[in-house]
């Protein structure tokens, strides 16, 4: 595991990845798995823990979500575009939210969370990106007895996935699927501007459970549960359950004296 420093800044392609892939999709709206995350985040925090800092909030779907459920949530996101369809998305389903656009590594948003949460988002940059977000989360972010709740992209689908070739339903733009055996990346490739334009691309870190044991050692957090679907993953290995699957739920907390 790549444990040097390396910059924390969040890559430079992320902002008109995203930007362009919202102008090209639209709103989302409230989609059930945002109900279910937002479901899923009111069980594991259990009685009291009502705070929410949502890290990488996309167009809003998930933060509605858990607005709707009475739960206090601040959602952190880098796309302009994207932070925008949120604002409207809960201005639509009159919840009330804040939200922050910038990178949340470079602003002031606030400690004490009693939840933090990152869906889909965890893996874009490297190592030390990641790190970077954990050490924050653990330093500053979250409340003395808060969680962190992340979904990880798990290598063995994505591997499986490469070569996949598709027109995507949504935008009607034309995607491929590649995988980085060597940095353990999935590459997703989107044509916004039809065939003969170049692509953009996201490139995401995959973290098998071993490989996140050891990516957050030293940030102060240790996993405490994996989860996979609607129940726990107790089966870590290669070719178990979360083989099948592009990632899994991840719940940290601190470690004892930090």
């Amino acid at each position: 595991m790549d444990s040097s420093p390396g910059p924390a800044a969040t890559p430079s392609w992320v902002r008109e990845f995203y930007d362009r892939k919202s102008r090209a999709a639209g709103p989302s709206g409230v989609l059930d798995h945002h109900v279910e995350r937002a479901e899923a985040l009111v069980r594991l925090g259990g009685p009291g823990r009502r705070t929410v800092l949502e890290l990488g909030a996309g167009t809003g779907g998930s933060a509605v979500a858990a607005a709707r459920l009475g739960l206090e949530v601040t959602a952190v996101e880098l796309s302009g575009v994207r932070a925008g369809l949120a604002r409207d998305l809960a201005r639509d389903e009159g919840v009330d939210l804040t939200v922050v656009e910038g990178d949340f590594l470079e602003h002031d948003i606030g400690a004490g969370f009693d939840l933090v949460v990152m869906w889909n988002g965890f893996g874009v940059g490297d190592d030390a990106h990641q790190r970077a977000i954990l050490a924050r989360a653990a330093s500053t972010w979250l409340a003395a007895d808060g969680l962190v709740v992340l979904d990880v992209f798990n290598p063995a689908a994505w591997i499986r996935w490469a070569g996949h070739d598709e027109v995507d339903e949504e935008t009607g733009c034309h995607e491929t699927l590649d995988y980085d055996v060597v940095g353990s990346r999935f590459l997703d490739a989107w044509w916004f501007d039809g065939p003969d334009a170049p692509p953009l691309t996201q490139s995401v870190r995959c973290y098998s459970p071993a490989d996140l044991d050891l990516l957050v050692e030293g940030t102060g957090l240790a996993v405490t549960a994996l989860e996979l679907g609607d129940g726990p993953l107790t089966d870590r290995s290669a070719a178990g359950p979360a083989s099948e699957a592009w990632g899994y739920r991840a719940v940290l907390a601190r470690v004892a004296g930090r």
